[in-house]
């Protein structure tokens, strides 16, 4: 089957591409294999093979065997990493980066990110997303959820609004028709 290009990125191939990218381009290690992404994106392992052997072969990925597994991290030597990066973060990162710095504060239930970084990321086109719009759910410790929200707002580079709801309120679609639209 056929993917369409990126409509976050749309000099990539595919969104499929764009996640590979982000999640290894935007975690602080960096280093994963085939099975593991396969497993986190929701994608066929050949795929994802086929997606790391190009990145390889064009010397962004570095890789090394730990017994029968191939871990693959980027390489920061590479003359384009920088660029790289800051494409991927604007583009892919807000999902990985929240994900990593939202799991470390109690009290949250789900986040959910909406608006138009959403739209993009759901195929709809549009212009480039100015800012990244999330849904939290829960009761979180709020200098502990802001403090996240500041350290994934430094990293992406754009502004982060985040909207907390109980968990009552969320579960309550008939009252609120924020909640069902963000549903």
């Amino acid at each position: 089957m056929k993917q369409s290009a990126s409509a976050l990125l749309p000099i990539l191939r595919s969104d499929t591409q764009g996640e590979i990218l982000a999640a290894l381009f935007t975690s602080p290690d960096g280093e994963t294999s085939t099975t593991e992404l396969a497993s986190r994106l929701g994608v066929s392992s050949p795929t994802v093979m086929r997606e790391l052997h190009r990145l390889a072969s064009a010397a962004l990925l570095n890789s090394r065997d730990v017994g029968r597994v191939k871990l693959y991290h980027p390489n920061r030597e590479h003359p384009l990493f920088p660029a790289i990066t800051q494409l991927v973060e604007f583009t892919y990162g807000p999902q990985p980066v929240l994900e990593r710095e939202l799991a470390s504060v109690a009290g949250i239930d789900a986040a959910y990110i909406f608006g138009s970084w959403a739209a993009r990321r759901a195929g709809i086109e549009g212009p480039p997303p100015g800012d990244i719009d999330v849904l939290i759910v829960g009761e979180p410790e709020r200098r502990e959820l802001y403090a996240a929200l500041d350290r994934a707002q430094q990293e992406l580079g754009r502004e982060i609004n985040a909207t907390r709801l109980d968990p009552a309120d969320w579960t309550d679609v008939s009252i609120n028709s924020f909640v069902r639209t963000v549903r």
